[in-house]
């Protein structure tokens, strides 16, 4: 007809059924009485396991179009969620994330407990570069090439270029050329 419980954060607390959130492994006790006023006690033991620590490792800044791999530690199971990436088990993940993505990780020990980090893939987009337009010129004639929307340039080929790391060189082709630029920016 009664019950007293004792330990963790239970001190004389009555009543058959009890909660507590222990931080640490920690034996409760509890006393029985009946109607007839006879007296049992009993003890239980619960088993506090610490969390694991997730780690989905630091933070990564990427231009649009690149391959990710991101690695996950601190468990014995990893999920992944986020860009393409839904419920994708392993410890390591790769994606190619179109725009500035968070991938959550949810990593369980051995005991069952988990944990969660996130990580932020940050996505710069692509700069727009310009080659300028055609030209048509006559045989040992220049003419001034113009790249446009990046901060750094390479021009290919180089070999009729005055300078083939310049926004805008000066082409001497000998024949009909088509002339490539590459352009980075500041990212």
């Amino acid at each position: 007809t009664t019950y007293t419980w004792n330990g963790g954060g239970l001190l004389n607390a009555s009543g058959s059924a009890q909660m507590d959130n222990p931080t640490a492994t920690t034996t409760y006790s509890v006393v029985i009485s009946d109607a007839n006023g006879c007296v049992d006690s009993t003890t239980v033991a619960v088993t506090v396991n610490p969390l694991p620590t997730a780690d989905a490792g630091l933070d990564q800044t990427v231009c649009a179009g690149t391959t990710v791999n991101i690695f996950g530690n601190g468990g014995v199971t990893y999920t992944w969620n986020g860009g393409s990436l839904t419920n994708a088990n392993g410890s390591s993940q790769s994606d190619v994330p179109p725009t500035t993505t968070d991938y959550e990780l949810m990593v369980t020990d051995a005991n069952g407990c988990i944990d969660l980090d996130t990580v932020t893939i940050n996505v710069n987009a692509l700069p727009i570069v310009g080659a300028g337009p055609d030209v048509q010129i006559c045989i040992n004639s220049t003419t001034l090439l113009t790249g446009s929307g990046a901060s750094a340039y390479v021009w290919t080929p180089a070999g009729s270029l005055d300078d083939d790391s310049i926004a805008s060189p000066t082409a001497s082709p000998l024949v009909t050329t088509t002339y490539v630029v590459i352009g980075t920016d500041i990212n």
